[in-house]
């Protein structure tokens, strides 16, 4: 029984090895969100929008999430991946919504 688990392991691991990358496309328009979302946090910054100690921690985590992209960008992306950084960018942009929200 263990080794039928450990052949079964080793085939869905190289099956995951073998998954093509995907394409640009999605990896741009993350990009694209990374960047607008970092203009976000700088805009409610320079208006007074945010604090600076907000503004700080979401900048960093926008950085965050740009090093992420550009790890991942090196050995291409999968499909997990791009909906990781999907996400991250989405819970950096409620974030923002309700800092904003809150010092209003």
């Amino acid at each position: 029984m263990r080794r039928i688990l450990i052949g079964v392991s080793a085939i869905l691991m190289s099956a995951a090895l073998l998954a093509p990358p995907v394409s640009a496309a999605g990896a741009d328009q993350l990009l694209q969100k990374i960047s607008q979302l970092d203009q976000r946090v700088d805009q409610a910054k320079e208006s007074g929008a945010i604090s600076n100690r907000d503004a700080s921690r979401l900048e960093r985590q926008v950085d965050q999430i740009a090093d992420l992209h550009i790890s991942y960008e090196r050995g291409g992306f999968t499909r997990s991946e791009l909906r990781l950084l999907d996400q991250r960018i989405a819970k950096v942009g409620q974030q923002l919504a309700t800092t904003t929200a809150a010092d209003a």
